[in-house]
């Protein structure tokens, strides 16, 4: 539903005005952001009808594609995130499919608060909660699959850098609980890596490809009819 929208040309004007429509140009591409989209075969069957062929981004798919080319056989990996994710069979099944070792001891659940906390906090109550848990191997990465933390991905690898780098003992103790090549992974990164690289291949940018001007639409139903809106945030 949301495709064929994003291939439409036309859209209400706002959210509360369903009377005027406005202008716009249709999708170059589509970026599915559930982890779990698997819409591949009607993606086939729209780009068939609408003679369109249209690049689709699943995230799952991307993320798989990243760590098979970074992490060996028997990697061990991790994940960061709210209890349902934890409890979900996306991670084990991608591990189980790339010769990956999951260990549900070094998945660590986030809640409410940690949003509001500071990186260091975080990073330590992880690495302690690892400690504590005596992992039989090192972990080579950790999924940050929490939007509300995963933009703190940067900091907490600059964070893990100089913890890497310290002489302190009491320091030293949480570096040995990390493989050489430890990384926190923020799956919206990867994914717009791959996408800004395949629009570069393609030459699909236009103007102002260093801040690039975006549109926000979101799906209305009107009386049984899907269409789009311009959505603006904060209204």
């Amino acid at each position: 539903k949301n495709v064929i929208l994003a291939l439409d040309t036309l859209a209400y004007d706002s959210e509360k005005n369903l009377y005027d429509y406005v202008v716009k140009d249709p999708a170059k591409v589509v970026v599915l952001s559930s982890m779990y989209s698997d819409v591949a075969s009607e993606i086939r069957k729209i780009n068939k009808y609408y003679k369109h062929n249209i690049k689709v981004f699943e995230q799952g798919t991307v993320l798989r594609e990243y760590i098979s080319s970074r992490y060996t056989e028997n990697s061990y990996i991790a994940v960061w995130g709210r209890k349902e994710t934890l409890e979900g069979e996306f991670y084990h099944d991608m591990a189980t499919s790339l010769g990956l070792r999951t260990y549900s001891a070094m998945d660590f659940e986030t809640d409410w608060k940690s949003a509001k906390e500071e990186t260091d906090t975080l990073l330590f109550r992880y690495l302690d909660t690892l400690a504590s848990r005596r992992p039989h191997s090192k972990v080579s990465c950790v999924v940050i699959d929490d939007h509300t933390l995963a933009q703190r991905a940067s900091a907490l690898n600059a964070k893990i850098a100089t913890l890497t780098q310290s002489e302190d003992p009491a320091i030293l103790k949480y570096a040995n609980l990390l493989a050489k090549d430890f990384r926190f992974i923020n799956p919206m990164d990867v994914i717009s890596g791959e996408l800004y690289k395949y629009m570069r291949q393609e030459n699909l940018f236009t103007h102002r490809v260093d801040t690039p001007l975006f549109t926000s639409f979101v799906t209305l139903n009107n009386g049984g009819e899907y269409a789009l809106a311009n959505f603006t945030y904060g209204q």
